[in-house]
């Protein structure tokens, strides 16, 4: 088979994978935007609420962060050097 042969025929097998690393991409887009909103969130936390100074080393330490358990780890480590 010729690769005009190939790129001609219809395969429902290869577009389903299509669609499936398409459905994972745009859950995967989603859910890093709700990540760095909830980071949004907490350095205005730390920032207003309990008037916190954040370096930029540490806003960018926060960027960082993976999950959501490190990046509350590392505020409430912050929060707790004011104490």
């Amino acid at each position: 088979m010729s690769m005009k042969e190939f790129m001609h025929n219809p395969n429902a097998e290869l577009d389903q994978l299509a669609e499936e690393a398409e459905r994972k991409r745009t859950l995967d887009e989603e859910q890093a935007d709700e990540f760095q909103t909830y980071i949004k969130e907490k350095i205005k936390m730390l920032r207003k609420d309990f008037h916190i100074r954040l370096t930029d080393e540490e806003i960018a330490h926060i960027h960082s962060l993976e999950t959501e358990i490190a990046v509350d780890n590392y505020c409430h480590d912050l929060f707790m050097k004011l104490l």
